[in-house]
């Protein structure tokens, strides 16, 4: 069996690490030492905190900031910790069985080979979607623990999973997907009776639309204030109609997919499927800063 290794916790803090620096919040680009003296970072999708600093952790601070800033920056690390792990502190949580890391590391290689890669991982039928790399990396830091889900079977297919081990504790924001509702099915309340209205006159016909593309996409990097006009495929942002790819209507679910994976892949950017017009939008997906993070925990 696998044990907790430094080297590997240094690694993986490492990777987080890299991860909240594309972000905007300064704060995050470093880890920093909670109350209790734990070594904390987060990135908007994943929280660690170890009891111990491993040796070989990144520290890049072109200019370090005086006692008093550091002080508020820590205070503010630490509020958003409580409110991610606040159903931990509770206890409105239940376990779960533990992931196969031989399975999780099998999965991973196999999705890398996919031009088309997903990265989501299902932990089974009660328990959410995950990014598998990033599951693979807390099976790496802490290969014994316990894994904790929200008590309520809805609300845990959006709310943190929770790891617990000797070493110290980690958490992971589920992915969102409608496969797996957040809220229980709702009862449909019987119609009322009505009585039978005279169908109106047929519209006329409209003419077929003469052109088979139907949307772009728009994205609004992190630290950015407006939409722009985006193309994935060379990575460009910011260019006239004329300029950008445009997708047809066979095409939506595909390009709803390609638009969920790209999001996970930016922390703190928006991207969005809008018609030719511009204006009307079809589908959105975002990211979650530390900030929406810790609001939607607390939600």
């Amino acid at each position: 069996m696998k044990t907790y290794s430094e080297k590997t916790a240094a690694a993986v803090m490492n990777s987080l690490l890299r991860a909240a620096r594309k972000t905007p919040r300064e704060g995050l680009h470093n880890a920093w030492t909670d109350e209790q003296g734990r070594t904390c970072a987060l990135d908007g999708f994943r929280a660690y905190c170890l009891n111990t600093a491993p040796a070989g952790m990144l520290e890049t601070w072109t200019c370090k900031p005086d006692p008093a800033a550091a002080a508020a920056r820590r205070a503010d690390n630490n509020k958003i910790l409580a409110h991610v792990f606040a159903a931990l502190e509770a206890g409105n949580v239940a376990e779960m069985p533990a992931p196969d890391a031989d399975a999780v590391k099998t999965f991973l290689d196999a999705e890398k080979k996919e031009p088309a890669h997903q990265w989501l991982y299902d932990l089974g039928p009660e328990f959410p979607l995950v990014n598998v790399k990033y599951l693979h990396d807390i099976i790496r830091l802490f290969p014994v623990a316990k894994w904790y889900v929200d008590a309520d079977p809805y609300a845990r297919m959006v709310r943190p999973i929770y790891i617990v081990a000797d070493e110290g504790r980690a958490c992971l924001l589920p992915c969102r997907n409608d496969k797996k509702p957040c809220k229980a099915p709702e009862t449909p309340a019987a119609a009322p009776v009505k009585k039978p209205i005279p169908a109106p006159a047929a519209a006329p016909e409209k003419p077929a639309d003469e052109t088979p593309w139907k949307y772009f996409i728009y994205s609004r990097p992190a630290g950015e204030k407006r939409f722009l006009l985006t193309n994935l495929n060379e990575g460009t942002v910011g260019m006239k109609k004329i300029y950008a790819p445009r997708y047809m209507e066979r095409d939506l679910e595909k390009v709803k997919s390609m638009l969920d994976r790209v999001s996970d892949e930016n922390p703190g950017a928006v991207f969005q499927l809008r018609r030719l017009d511009g204006k009307t939008v079809v589908y959105s997906v975002a990211t979650y800063t530390p900030e929406t993070f810790a609001a939607l925990i607390a939600a």
